[in-house]
């Protein structure tokens, strides 16, 4: 599964709905305070909605301290509380299509105890994509809530649902003429179609809308169902709940696997120790890819091998297990003495007052940075601040798991050399290859644009030499992002095989090179 959309409407500083597609790597362009930020601030603020039913967080879990979105009130488009909120994200699916979690009725009685009663939408209509949209609102007596909450499955709209704090949700659409109703249809036909029977009736009493996607969709007790029988409604509600809870599985899963890397990363400090449980929020500002590295000793080997021979950058990066003894311990006390009458010292006394009690110190995990041309160790409060600044970025594309699926990262060229910003465009052509990612990059770089076009161009014309990553144009999506009276314009500016824009850039192509040189 990966996201392929996202559509924004009056959230910050956008009005009027702009959709940006999303590719394995997506880069936003555009001048600083332009709105590249919004887009992946959208990210954050969805997931606060959907996992957490939240429509007015000012902290998320992804971003920890870091991030201040400032709720509903400072979310909406020039905080005009009559303006909603509205995010669809949509996404390809896998070969498995959609979970099914199960439709229940309050009583607890699951409509799939009856086999006459399984629909799996999975099996009836090859499912290749969905999308999920919310929309949140404000109510000046109670304040942001969640207002819709609908889902479409393979470009169409299937199901939406309404509701008001508490209040009973209700279905306000189906949509008759989609292929899965008239697989419905199919299945269990009635004279009296089902699907306008159930347009309109109450779900259930809710304190939010989004279903919860791990467990069966309660639906509202009236329709007398027996289980001893079978009827067009029970078959219709298994539907509605399949397509209301399935998606919604998938997009989070997808969501809370995401990881953030802001434009300004920690310098971790010296003897850095990893906290024992992972926090995502770590990733923020950097410290995330200290974390990943100290518990992976694979993926430290991986990223001194990207240093060096792909960033050319003249560190690496070993692993390493410390133990630290008191300078008065009985161990140093045991070795001093071993050095003044190391003559009359046995193996046995070696073992017992120095290696046994070594080895019963617990090691701890760390991480060295080696400085390869002075040949000495080093720490990462003492080398220049633009290999710190990337190390973040090449841990956080190349560390593909057990989350990091979707890697967001703002200014990945941040202090370090034009060269160095080139290169990084191998790295993320890397990360995405023959894996199920996305890379989504907001960056000022033109060094990191110019080398994905020229790979694109190699892969066209066979010209690309191994070990250099191949890079199709359906696998790069480019978007630039401007502020415009009254919002902000998303222009997308898609590339042919041979690594050209196929329409003019907004403003120019990083038109300054142009107006110094000439």
């Amino acid at each position: 599964m990966s996201i392929t959309a996202i559509t924004i409407e009056n959230f910050k500083g956008i009005t009027d709905p702009v959709s940006i597609p999303i590719r394995p790597i997506t880069l936003l362009f555009g001048k600083n305070s332009a709105g590249k930020s919004t887009l992946l601030q959208a990210l954050h603020y969805l997931r606060e909605v959907l996992e957490h039913r939240q429509p007015d967080p000012d902290r998320t879990h992804i971003g920890g301290d870091a991030i201040d979105l400032g709720g509903f009130q400072t979310l909406v488009h020039g905080h005009q509380l009559d303006r909603r909120i509205r995010i669809r994200v949509a996404f390809n699916l896998g070969a498995d299509g959609i979970p099914n979690i199960g439709t229940a009725w309050p009583n607890g009685v699951l409509i799939e105890e009856m086999e006459a009663l399984r629909f799996d939408l999975s099996n009836r209509v090859k499912l290749e994509s969905a999308w999920i949209e919310t929309i949140t609102a404000w109510d000046e007596d109670r304040g942001a809530y969640i207002a819709e909450y609908a889902t479409g499955m393979n470009g169409d709209e299937l199901v939406r649902l309404s509701g008001f704090y508490g209040l009973a949700c209700n279905v306000v659409k189906v949509n008759a003429d989609h292929a899965i109703a008239r697989a419905v249809d199919e299945y269990f036909t009635e004279p009296d179609h089902i699907f306008f029977k159930a347009k309109g009736l109450p779900v259930h009493e809710c304190n939010s809308i989004i279903p919860e996607p791990d467990k069966p969709f309660t639906v509202h007790d009236a329709f007398n169902w027996n289980k001893s029988t079978s009827s067009g409604e029970e078959i219709f509600w298994s539907m509605v709940g399949q397509a209301l809870t399935g998606p919604l599985a998938v997009l989070l899963e997808e969501l809370q696997d995401m990881r953030y890397l802001g434009p300004i990363r920690d310098i971790p400090p010296r003897n850095y120790h990893s906290p024992k449980t992972a926090a995502e929020s770590h990733w923020v500002r950097g410290l995330g890819a200290w974390d990943a590295l100290i518990r992976d000793p694979a993926l430290v080997k991986k990223t001194s091998h990207y240093l060096q021979d792909v960033l050319n950058l003249d560190y690496s990066i070993r692993y390493e297990q410390r133990i630290t003894i008191d300078a008065e311990d009985k161990i140093m006390t045991a070795l001093r003495l071993l050095a003044a009458e190391y003559e009359e010292k046995d193996a046995a006394y070696l073992r017992s007052m120095i290696l046994d009690p070594l080895e019963q110190i617990p090691r701890q995990p760390a991480i060295q940075l080696h400085d390869e041309v002075n040949d000495i160790d080093v720490d990462p409060s003492d080398i220049g601040v633009g290999v710190s600044q990337v190390i973040p970025v090449v841990v956080g594309a190349l560390d593909a798991g057990p989350s990091g699926r979707l890697f967001a990262v703002e200014q990945p060229e941040l202090h370090v050399h034009p060269a160095v910003q080139v290169a990084l465009g191998d790295v993320f052509i890397d990360a995405v290859n023959g894996a199920e990612r996305t890379m989504l990059i907001e960056t000022h770089s033109e060094h990191l644009i110019l080398r994905l076009l020229r790979r694109v161009r190699e892969s066209t014309d066979g010209t690309i030499a191994p070990p250099a990553p191949r890079l199709t144009p359906d696998m790069l999506s480019i978007v630039y992002v401007q502020r415009k009276r009254g919002g902000i314009q998303i222009t997308p500016l898609p590339i042919t095989e041979e690594g050209e824009f196929t329409r003019h850039w907004p403003d120019g192509f990083f038109e300054e090179r142009a107006e110094e040189l000439f």
